[in-house]
């Protein structure tokens, strides 16, 4: 009977413990219209065709998580999505979320390493979202929207184009088209080169 009562106030004490620990926060949710620009799960992956030269390149994501973020100064909560993205000439960690104490406003923030021409390595900024045509950050601003456009004879509808205000930032990227629940379905360098999508595959 001793041992009973001794494991059942273990057992109280554990679960007090673990109430007391328990992460009550409200954490800001990502917007599902921001995420469905670039976001997608784990094996999803693009097929893309340089229009000079005929060549194709392919990535897919190897890594997809979500996570929650608090600034202790400000005593706000959000969320952050990261995501790694690997391909034959092209490698990029990523990470959006929404901007800590302003849940109106979403930025995409995309830290990216190419290795390609001329061996540009680089960081910058790749979407905005809420989109609009003349919205700016840092480096770059969105350039246009299309309501349907068509890449390599297949229509894309809901697509927002990024476009990069300098080239002395070491991007090679001149300007990207983010097409909403597809990905990047074309990309255009400071080379001349110029990569459209092809095919693509979205896991569930």
């Amino acid at each position: 009977m001793k041992k009973l009562f001794l494991l059942s106030l273990l057992l109280v004490s554990l679960t007090a413990m673990w109430c007391k620990k328990s992460d009550t926060t409200f954490y800001t949710p990502l917007s599902q219209e921001f995420l469905s620009y670039f976001a997608f799960p784990t094996g999803s992956w693009w097929v893309y065709k340089e229009i000079n030269t005929g060549k194709t390149d392919s990535f897919y994501v190897q890594a997809y998580s979500i996570q929650n973020i608090f600034d202790k100064k400000t005593k706000s909560a959000g969320q952050s999505a990261s995501y790694e993205i690997i391909g034959n000439s092209y490698h990029s960690w990523g990470t959006g979320g929404s901007l800590l104490g302003n849940v109106d406003s979403i930025q995409y923030l995309y830290s990216d390493n190419y290795y390609g021409v001329n061996g540009f390595n680089y960081s910058s900024e790749r979407f905005l979202y809420p989109a609009w045509p003349g919205k700016k950050r840092t480096i770059i601003n969105i350039s246009s929207h299309f309501v349907s456009i068509n890449i390599q004879g297949s229509f894309y509808h809901d697509v927002y184009v990024t476009a990069y205000t300098y080239q002395a930032y070491l991007n090679p990227i001149k300007s990207e088209y983010y097409c909403k629940n597809v990905g990047v379905i074309r990309r255009e360098f400071y080379d001349g080169t110029i990569w459209e999508l092809t095919k693509y595959h979205l896991n569930k």
